[in-house]
């Protein structure tokens, strides 16, 4: 009865092995073949993925070589012309009406916005071309160079620039004073005309980040109407309305999206702005 019970059992292993065994194989086969499926899928992906990054490359690379051609085409006549229309006023002082003069002043400040315009598009086109070595450096230190900098804006606004003891960080060195300075000088530019302009400075630290914040009391922007301000070109305000270049804040994203950063704004009319520039710790900065 032993040997007839293993025999019977033998017999049902042996008929559950020839059902089962087919069916694992088969399920097998499937899952390697959808496997196989999948990272052929990712490999047609990936080509795709290569070849549109490679296609913006050069679309990037052909821009940056424009604008830097057009630029630097329009450098010389355009001091021509503004040399020439200062020497015309000189030279006829006295001599022209006042609307003769007016005319003479409209082209020479169209010029001098104009050449600003050339260059700050030089600087967005600048950026990313070479490597820019990281080193530490205390936040403290290139914000009292932007106070410099702007100390010509500061005194004729009677503006405050408030900030504590700022973190030590490891990037590019004049990557982050032309930031600082980008956004300092725009809450001076779009400063309230009824009150003296504070600007305030402060930072957040996460695990893999520093997060600033430069926060004034301007005139502010309608930040819920979709409008990005760090579009190049881009206008926040109305034509009779105090109006910058559209430059400054795009370059600033661009220095920021090369530090594999970020940047955003937070803006009510009439309340103020705060720009929020966030900056990864580590930062390598690729040619």
């Amino acid at each position: 009865m032993g040997w007839f019970a293993i025999a019977i059992n033998l017999v049902f292993i042996n008929g559950v092995i020839a059902k089962v065994v087919p069916v694992l194989f088969e399920k097998m086969q499937q899952s390697i073949d959808a496997r196989h499926q999948v990272e052929n899928m990712l490999l047609v992906k990936q080509a795709e993925l290569n070849s549109i990054v490679q296609e913006l490359e050069i679309k990037n690379a052909n821009l940056n070589q424009l604008i830097t051609g057009v630029s630097e085409d329009l450098q010389d006549p355009l001091r021509n012309i503004i040399s020439f229309m200062e020497n015309l006023k000189r030279k006829y002082v006295g001599k022209l009406d006042e609307r003769a003069h007016q005319y003479i002043d409209f082209a020479i400040g169209g010029g001098h916005k104009m050449r600003d315009i050339i260059l700050g598009l030089l600087e967005i086109a600048k950026i990313g071309k070479k490597r820019e070595d990281s080193e530490y450096f205390h936040v403290d230190e290139i914000v009292q160079k932007v106070l410099l900098l702007q100390r010509k804006s500061i005194q004729n606004s009677n503006a405050k620039i408030e900030f504590g003891e700022l973190p030590m960080i490891f990037a590019p060195k004049t990557y982050l004073l032309q930031v600082f300075n980008e956004l300092i000088s725009n809450s001076l530019k779009f400063c309230d005309p009824d009150n003296f302009p504070v600007v305030k400075i402060s930072y957040q630290e996460a695990d893999c980040w520093w997060q600033f914040a430069v926060k004034d009391n301007g005139i502010g922007f309608d930040s819920s109407d979709g409008k990005d301000p760090f579009t190049i070109f881009s206008k926040l305000h109305l034509s009779n309305e105090k109006q910058g270049f559209g430059i400054g804040l795009a370059l600033v994203r661009k220095i920021l999206e090369n530090l594999q950063g970020s940047v955003w704004a937070e803006s009510t009319p009439g309340q103020g702005s705060v720009f929020l520039p966030e900056n990864p710790k580590s930062c390598l900065i690729f040619a």
